[in-house]
């Protein structure tokens, strides 16, 4: 779990799943009415160098053993 932020009904989750041994980038928007989840949509991404024109503005995850 890297950092969860929430307002209202609505909640993003970023973190980092390991599946079958390769570690993937995730963000989880959850919206919530009367307490129950009602609609969630996820975006996964693989772990990748930035490209040298971009790379000052990189902020480095480490990834988890």
């Amino acid at each position: 779990m890297r950092r969860i932020v929430g307002v209202g009904d609505l909640c993003v989750t970023e973190y980092t799943i390991t599946y079958q041994g390769r570690s993937s980038f995730t963000v989880s928007i959850m919206e919530f009415r009367d307490g129950k989840a009602v609609h969630e949509t996820q975006y996964f991404a693989d772990p990748f160098e930035a490209p040298a024109w971009r790379s000052q503005w990189v902020q480095r995850v480490r990834e988890p053993s």
